[in-house]
């Protein structure tokens, strides 16, 4: 019988020893599993992969904040002036007859007052009218017109009121029910006047009728220049007693040999007249009651003031005054 050897090599056993502790090792730490955590590290070539396999998050660039602005407060707009108008072609927009300026014959002029007045709530400005037919400027009367246009007013001195034009047919006569006091007023006033001459009269250009009495001067209004045209004025407005008193006349108003009223020369006097302010009383079926206050003032600065009451009666031809006067 054979005995057969086995030869150890020294690297083998070194081997076997290393095998055993590593089997060691490692029963040990799988106690110590248990109590502890253990984090294992990636190797290099799995952080390789992580490295290529991560999103990245995008880097967002902030801009700088802009400087703060400020606005500058909105200014108002300002309205475009309105140039003003010229009185004159307000004047020349209106014909002649709408004006009450009757005689085609006659060259009218207008001028500028350079002044306006408040009508019925409107600026109105106001104009003058000439007659030039005879080769110098005569004066006619003042109109005042709106502003825009639309509306034309005559203006009477005597009584300090506006007729809104066209006015009706000249002392065509008065209806206290559609009427007011002012109106009715400013061409019955005017009729009073032209009767006791205390009218407006034309003196430029004119040689006056010389009489004992004085100076007579034609008379102004176009509407009231004739015997004829004041009579039947004087008709449509009075009657009675009190029209055939007016019918027969006063001597400060005589007819020419032109057939033209002519009024006897006078001045307004001393006293400042202020105005007169009508109004109506009583209004029944029949019977009308006006009362009229004038207020004066005198030239040491005193007022003073006047009334009167007049009486319209409506007819079988209209409304007219049975009683009448001017304070």
């Amino acid at each position: 019988m054979h005995l057969h050897c086995r030869t150890f090599y020294p690297g083998v056993i070194f081997m076997k020893i290393r095998a055993a502790a590593l089997l060691c090792a490692v029963g040990l730490c799988g106690c110590a599993a248990e109590d502890t955590e253990v984090t294992t590290l990636p190797s290099a070539s799995q952080t390789e992969a992580y490295s290529y396999t991560q999103e990245t998050a995008p880097v967002t660039e902030t801009a700088p904040p802009e400087p703060e602005t400020y606005e500058a407060a909105a200014q108002p707009e300002t309205a475009e002036a309105v140039p003003a108008p010229d009185p004159v072609q307000l004047a020349e927009g209106f014909g002649r007859e709408y004006l009450g300026l009757p005689d085609i014959g006659s060259v009218y002029i207008f001028r500028s007052k350079g002044d306006t007045a408040e009508i019925n709530g409107a600026e109105c400005c106001g104009v003058s009218c000439y007659d030039d037919s005879g080769g110098s400027l005569v004066f006619i009367c003042d109109f005042y017109f709106t502003t825009d246009g639309t509306a034309a007013y005559r203006y009477y001195p005597d009584t300090g009121s506006y007729a809104l034009l066209p006015e009706q047919p000249a002392f065509s006569g008065f209806d206290p029910e559609n009427r007011s006091a002012e109106e009715i007023f400013a061409q019955a006033a005017q009729l009073w006047e032209a009767v006791h001459g205390d009218t407006a009269f034309i003196t430029e250009g004119i040689q006056p009728l010389e009489t004992a009495a004085g100076r007579y001067y034609p008379v102004a209004d176009e509407r009231l220049d004739t015997a004829e045209e004041l009579d039947t004025a004087l008709e449509n407005y009075f009657a009675g007693e009190l029209l055939e008193q007016l019918l027969a006349g006063s001597d400060k108003v005589i007819t020419g040999e032109d057939g033209r009223l002519y009024c006897l020369e006078h001045s307004g006097g001393d006293v400042g007249y202020l105005g007169t302010e009508y109004s109506l009383v009583l209004l029944t079926e029949d019977r009308a009651e006006f009362t009229a206050v004038a207020r004066y003032e005198y030239e040491a600065g005193a007022s003073a003031e006047r009334s009167c009451t007049c009486i319209a009666e409506k007819t079988e031809n209209g409304w007219r005054f049975t009683e009448f006067e001017l304070p």
